[in-house]
């Protein structure tokens, strides 16, 4: 062990001196010196034997420590505002048509039926100078199910619906949608013996755009809709131009909207205009949601008498918790609804029907929600409302098979009702309940004609094999009054119907529908009979 010893200082020692010659030279300053040779160096064979007894402490496990959070300008110096270049990767290109789907570009409708009536209508999808428009036309006919009854009903529409490019500025991005459509239809006005025949003539265009810009999320559009009436040699035509303006922007805690409507009817040549303008403030907060809107509007009836005032409306949404939600609602103001509304609601309404604006002096309405998932879902609730100017239908007195369009204080409440429940994934139920009261103000509380006192609707719809779809479905209305004196009586009524269709392959299509299986004696409007059971058949072709 002495030996081993006595070599290794040997060996420091003249390592030491080898390097302090090397040093020394190199401190000293030397000019262009002469160009040297070195010879390698024999150093002596060593040979270390002996055994050494490795003896290593073990660490001492310790328990992680908490990172030091990093300051602002810590962060700061890690995302430098001077970024980086990426440079590009070489990416192999996405296939243009990843997979082919079943859309189809057109379709063709056609059937057939009892007391000689058919449906012939059809559509097809295009584009045209980078728009999509989609066209749709077809006609309707019957020989009719009492005498007179016969009509034909004829329309053509093309729309679009396209996003705007960015080169339109403000619009760039939006959403536009755009319609013209045209519809005419001949009938007889058969309540009575010898009856006029009508003819309807309703030309309809329209714009509408959806959009946003720098935050500001903008709703406009602008529409013309030209409607006339021609019974016998009597005319009567209403000309509407409407246009409406929506802003909506987010400002701390709330969602404000403006709104700017303007609706102008010429009725007869006489104006009947409609005008609003209003705002709201939306707030959420957790699980309730207000929205209070306030704003003045004017209005003109057709026989010159100005209206106007203020409208107010409040809104309140309160999610109880995932099964539970409360929705309540309570407005004042004018009820915004043209001519041409009520004649589509009521065919044989009087050429001669002026047109007025009801006024909903107190409108309230509650509804308690029941959504325990996504296929069960159940609203109970009602609304009441006072009303001046109510509009109902009662018989002219010309006696020529049309009705007058009148406006009564009215008083109307409604219990609702709703479910819609989906059973399994080919199976689900809709239902519609509603019980009305309804009385005039000015009529010894007489009811409102033509309100029934009980509603309902239901439906199911179910899947029996992939192919082979059907839908059975009922309604019931109650007993309704015919004139203000509630002396002349319309029965209540039930209308069963079925509809079975079956899918041939993707693109062929035949149904069969039935219509008032019980052959009840139906009654809309008084001395009007709907037809009595009906059932046709069809075959829709899609290309």
């Amino acid at each position: 062990m002495k030996k081993i010893v006595y070599l290794i200082s040997i060996f420091l020692i003249f390592s030491a001196f080898a390097n302090s010659q090397q040093s020394g030279s190199a401190s000293e300053p030397q000019k262009n010196p002469p160009p040297q040779t070195t010879e390698p160096v024999d150093l002596p064979t060593i040979f270390v034997k002996g055994q050494l007894l490795l003896n290593v402490n073990s660490g001492t496990k310790q328990d992680p420590e908490k990172p030091l959070r990093l300051t602002m300008d810590q962060l700061d110096s890690l995302n430098s505002l001077e970024k980086q270049q990426s440079l590009p990767i070489q990416i192999e290109p996405i296939p243009l048509v990843s997979s082919r789907g079943s859309f189809h570009k057109g379709y063709l409708n056609v059937d057939v039926g009892r007391f000689a009536m058919g449906t012939l209508n059809g559509g097809y999808s295009f584009n045209t100078e980078g728009y999509e428009l989609f066209a749709k036309a077809g006609m309707d006919f019957s020989g009719g199910h009492v005498d007179n009854s016969e009509y034909t009903k004829m329309f053509a529409k093309i729309s679009s619906d396209y996003i705007a490019p960015p080169k339109f500025f403000i619009f760039g991005g939006s959403r536009t949608k755009t319609q013209v459509e045209y519809k005419n239809n001949n009938y007889n006005l058969y309540a009575v013996t010898n009856p006029a025949e009508r003819t309807t003539h309703n030309f309809n265009a329209e714009v509408d755009v959806d959009g946003n810009y720098s935050g500001l999320r903008f709703q406009t559009g602008l529409g013309f809709e030209a409607f006339q009436s021609v019974t016998n040699e009597n005319k009567a035509a209403n000309n509407n131009i409407s246009g409406y303006l929506k802003l909506h922007k987010l400002w701390n805690s709330f969602m404000l909207a403006g709104n700017l409507l303007v609706d102008m009817n010429y009725l007869r040549g006489n104006a009947a205009n409609f005008i609003q303008i209003d705002g709201s403030a939306e707030w959420i907060v957790d699980n309730l949601s207000l929205n209070l809107n306030a704003g003045f509007q004017l209005a003109g009836s057709s026989t010159g008498i100005d209206r106007g005032g203020l409208l107010l409306s409040g809104n309140m949404e309160y999610r109880i918790d995932k099964m539970f939600t409360l929705k309540a609602a309570i407005l004042s103001g004018l009820e915004n609804k043209n001519w041409t509304d009520y004649f589509k609601e009521n065919p044989y309404l009087a050429n001669s029907s002026n047109l007025d604006f009801a006024y909903n002096i107190a409108l309230a309405q509650a509804f308690f929600y029941y959504h325990p998932n996504n296929d069960l879902g159940i609203s109970v609730g009602g609304k009441f409302r006072i009303t001046d100017r109510n509009p109902f239908y009662s018989n002219s007195s010309k006696l020529d098979g049309t009705f007058n369009l009148n406006y009564e204080s009215a008083n109307l409440t409604y219990g609702i009702i709703e479910v819609f429940w989906n059973i399994t994934e080919n199976s689900k139920i809709l239902a519609n309940f509603q019980s009305i009261s309804s009385t005039l103000s000015d009529k010894n509380s007489k009811n409102v004609p033509y309100m029934p006192n009980i509603k309902l609707a239901a439906d199911y719809s179910t899947k029996v094999l992939e192919n082979f779809g059907t839908t059975f479905g009922i309604d019931f209305v109650g007993e309704r009054f015919a004139d203000l004196e509630n002396t002349k009586v319309l029965d209540s009524y039930f209308n069963v119907r079925a509809r079975f269709d079956y899918n041939i392959n993707n693109y062929f299509l035949i149904y069969t529908s039935l219509d008032n299986i019980l052959n009840q004696e139906i009654m809309i409007y008084d001395a009007y009979k709907e037809r009595g059971m009906f059932i046709n058949i069809g075959l829709m072709i899609q290309f």
